[in-house]
């Protein structure tokens, strides 16, 4: 972790001190292989997590950072086999499922990437990484209407972070503002207003509370809350009266 604080300006020496593998256990090969991929020598990577895997088999890490170590070489085809192989071999294994579908979506095979997206939101409705790539599999088919309602699905789940504003956008490029954005002191809330606006709806508490939590930790003296129905001004107040 320390390379420039020992061999200071020595590339050779640096090289030599990361390939003498000696006789490595499995768990020395496998932070070396980690350590070689991150300094760019995918190949050597390649070698340390394959001795790794045939000296402790049952192990999936090592399975799984050989995928990598795959994908930084730009070998997809063998990234794909071997996720493959480690899914055939464990059919819960969620990282493995993942990295699969990740593969595919790269490489163009978006259907069977949906797909196995949806297999893993079957077992699990709020895995974070296949409900957003889900979206994006149903963008690269063309499919509007499925796309919204899967970044929405996204949005339900998670509302803050770089990925929730993506997401938010990508919807609203869709026609789609179910959910918005609003600022609220120093910092943003997403919101869905459907939700909210609508008195009989099971799901506005819900967001009421998301809402109170955002306006607590602003500590806001005062919250003027504007709530338009188009020709209803009348039931526009009611539901302003109401959420204050």
């Amino acid at each position: 972790m320390q390379l420039d604080r020992f061999f200071p300006g020595s590339p050779a020496a640096v090289s030599g001190s990361m390939t003498a593998t000696g006789n490595m256990n499995d768990e020395a090969l496998f932070y070396l292989g980690r350590s070689l991929l991150a300094a760019g020598q995918s190949p050597e990577a390649l070698n340390a997590f394959s001795r790794a895997e045939l000296l402790r088999p049952e192990n999936p890490r090592y399975s799984l950072w050989k995928g990598k170590a795959y994908r930084a070489m730009g070998a997809l085809d063998k990234e794909r086999q071997t996720y493959r192989q480690l899914v055939s071999k464990k059919p819960d294994l969620l990282p493995a499922r993942l990295l699969l579908a990740d593969n595919l979506l790269e490489d163009g095979q978006v259907l069977e990437a949906q797909q196995l997206y949806e297999q893993i939101l079957a077992d699990d409705p709020r895995e974070k990484t296949a409900l957003y790539r889900r979206a994006i599999a149903l963008r690269a088919q063309g499919n509007p209407k499925d796309e919204a309602q899967a970044w929405k699905s996204y949005l339900e789940y998670y509302r803050t972070g770089a990925s929730a504003s993506e997401a938010l956008r990508q919807l609203h490029d869709l026609g789609d503002y179910s959910f918005r954005k609003y600022q609220l002191g120093s910092k943003a809330v997403i919101l869905n207003q459907e939700c909210l606006l609508d008195p009989e709806g099971h799901n506005q508490q819900q967001e009421i509370e998301r809402l109170v939590r955002h306006l607590q930790s602003q500590s806001l003296d005062k919250v003027s809350i504007v709530v338009f129905v188009e020709n209803d001004a009348q039931q526009a107040e009611v539901i302003a009266k109401s959420l204050h």
